[in-house]
């Protein structure tokens, strides 16, 4: 369903998600996050990566309970979403593309473009 890891020597939250989730499969993904946060101590400007492997979008219900999940959760100064589905592309533009994201169809150049220098 998910994988959520924390890589300290890149300030990096990297995160896979596969499968369709439920609103109560969300509910303990944002515990799960919120747990490595409090464990790992990452502060506001870490980096994130969320690869969508099987490229399903969030169904509606899942969707709003994530946009409320994260609202005290430290904001990355990066984001990179990794889909190679136009349906999953269509929906993060729609729903969760911020000025500090950017969309991948390949995890190694989203995870290069997070470690890379900031841009001027």
């Amino acid at each position: 369903m998910y994988t959520v890891q924390y890589r300290s020597t890149e300030d990096l939250l990297d995160i896979t998600w596969s499968g369709l989730f439920t609103s109560a499969d969300m509910a303990r993904y944002a515990l799960d996050c919120s747990d490595i946060q409090a464990r790992e101590g990452f502060k506001a400007g870490f980096r994130l990566r969320i690869w969508l492997r099987d490229g399903h979008p969030l169904p509606q219900e899942s969707l709003a309970a994530l946009a409320g999940a994260f609202t005290d959760f430290p904001k990355p100064s990066r984001q990179a979403w990794v889909t190679t589905s136009p349906l999953a592309r269509l929906q993060i533009k729609r729903t969760m593309l911020w000025s500090y994201a950017k969309i991948f169809e390949c995890p190694n150049e989203a995870l290069a473009w997070l470690t890379g220098p900031d841009a001027n």
